[in-house]
């Protein structure tokens, strides 16, 4: 494991959400133009079935970047089938899946929900470790990871 004293090494890239409106090959364009090293694709518009991640896969790679993410909109503490991120992770060579903290705020949940979040985080990590891959959670506001500070 690694020591947290380290500093994290930080990548250059984009999350494709932020170019919702422009087609895979465009969000490809304009990281590499920008010098980027990677992509996250996203699943709500860009990675949305294996067609869809296989082009984001070779356009990324074609460009000389590389899928650094899949950012999915799983919430953890829902215990849903997380089946369908996975395979577009791995379709995409992404080595990670970004999801939700749970569905309430930092703030409005109670040890039920965090229970639930910290249950269903383990489950999705370890079918996510099956095939090599990681989880993050993203810092997103109405989750658990909306505040820097722990409120359990």
């Amino acid at each position: 494991m690694n020591d947290p004293r380290t500093p994290a090494q930080l990548t250059p890239g984009i999350c494709s959400v932020t170019l919702r409106a422009k087609s895979i090959d465009e969000v490809v364009r304009i990281a590499a133009d920008a010098g980027l090293a990677g992509v996250e694709w996203g699943t709500d518009v860009h990675v949305s079935d294996s067609g869809s991640a296989a082009r984001a896969k070779a356009a990324t790679e074609e460009a000389g970047l590389t899928v650094l993410s899949l950012g999915s909109y799983y919430r953890a503490g829902d215990f849903g089938d997380f089946g369908r991120d996975l395979a577009l992770a791995e379709a995409t060579g992404a080595p990670r899946v970004r999801i939700w903290a749970g569905a309430l705020g930092s703030q409005e949940a109670g040890e039920d929900h965090w229970a639930a979040v910290a249950a269903d985080t383990r489950r999705v990590a370890g079918l996510a470790a099956d095939r090599g891959i990681t989880i993050a959670f993203e810092y997103h506001g109405n989750t658990l990871t909306d505040s820097p500070r722990h409120n359990a």
